[in-house]
């Protein structure tokens, strides 16, 4: 064992003998919390992770198949990207296959992962995706390419579908976390618009477009609202755990001194000073931080009156 893990050791064991049992009993139980919460944010950041490499993959696959040069058949395309994404959804590294479609949609050279996940997810890997299903709105005259571009298709949708149950599974696991109020009605709301009839219903086909074009922007839709939903339940989560902060009201730094108090949207104040504030505005009073207008305002008020 090392000296900075004994020393550790020995702080903790005398910080905990100085508490009393109920005291003891609270530490335990918030960083009992604490250890769930950076489960929970390391899972919503892998699940991110594979919703961004399920969308490039995709592209990846699109952009090998209008290739002038045609490095592989339309159907090794398929059997590659499928692999990949049998692999993100394990979480496992990629192979070289999967390098190969990357150099096609997934990383800019010295990207980092964040930044790609960021990309994907934004504005920009919207348009990418859309250009490039332009080749799907008309149909392949080639028999062969009509039967990979749909099994392409295929397998994009069933990986969309399994990170939809894996999202519903994670949030059972971790909404008990996440504080009653605001933003917890947000999530539940936002999980239940993924099961929405406009989300899981046929889109609108136009006989002038390969139908396998509306199928396919329908499932991309919701890869990129559920990896919008797993960043936000990522914000949050961090918010919870945030350690390192000053209390809103009085600007002094939060800890065992000036005990912290968690609200609802995820934002933490002194809990001396929140008891105060409540007693001035009532049991509904806002949240300096969502509020801070609204709250330098009525400070300003109060102080001139």
């Amino acid at each position: 064992m090392s000296s900075a893990s004994s020393t550790m050791k020995y702080w903790y064991a005398k910080q905990m003998s100085n508490m009393t049992p109920a005291q003891q009993e609270v530490h335990k139980q918030i960083m009992a919390t604490k250890a769930k919460v950076a489960e929970c944010q390391a899972k919503a950041k892998k699940m991110r992770c594979r919703a961004a490499k399920t969308s490039a993959g995709m592209k990846g696959a699109l952009q090998m198949m209008q290739s002038a040069s045609k490095p592989k058949s339309e159907a090794a395309v398929v059997s590659e990207v499928k692999k990949c994404w049998k692999m993100a959804e394990c979480y496992e590294e990629e192979d070289s296959a999967c390098d190969e479609l990357a150099e096609y949609a997934l990383c800019a050279k010295g990207e980092t992962e964040e930044a790609a996940i960021d990309r994907e997810e934004g504005e920009q890997g919207t348009r990418d995706f859309q250009m490039l299903l332009e080749d799907l709105k008309v149909e392949p005259r080639k028999e062969s390419e009509v039967t990979a571009k749909f099994a392409l298709f295929e397998a994009y949708l069933e990986t969309v579908e399994k990170l939809r149950a894996d999202l519903f599974s994670f949030w059972d696991e971790c909404k008990e976390i996440v504080p009653d109020g605001p933003v917890r009605s947000d999530i539940v709301k936002r999980m239940i618009a993924i099961d929405d009839q406009q989300n899981t219903g046929l889109p609108d086909f136009s006989p002038v477009r390969w139908f396998v074009y509306d199928m396919t922007l329908k499932a991309q839709q919701n890869n990129s609202m559920m990896s919008q939903l797993l960043k936000s339940i990522e914000t949050k989560l961090n918010m919870i755990n945030e350690t390192d902060q000053d209390c809103p009201f009085c600007l002094e730094d939060l800890n065992d001194a000036h005990p912290s108090h968690l609200l609802t949207c995820c934002h933490r104040v002194g809990a001396a000073c929140w008891k105060v504030w409540t007693e001035v505005r009532g049991p509904s009073a806002p949240c300096p931080v969502c509020r801070h207008t609204d709250f330098l305002n009525f400070i300003g008020d109060e102080a001139h009156e």
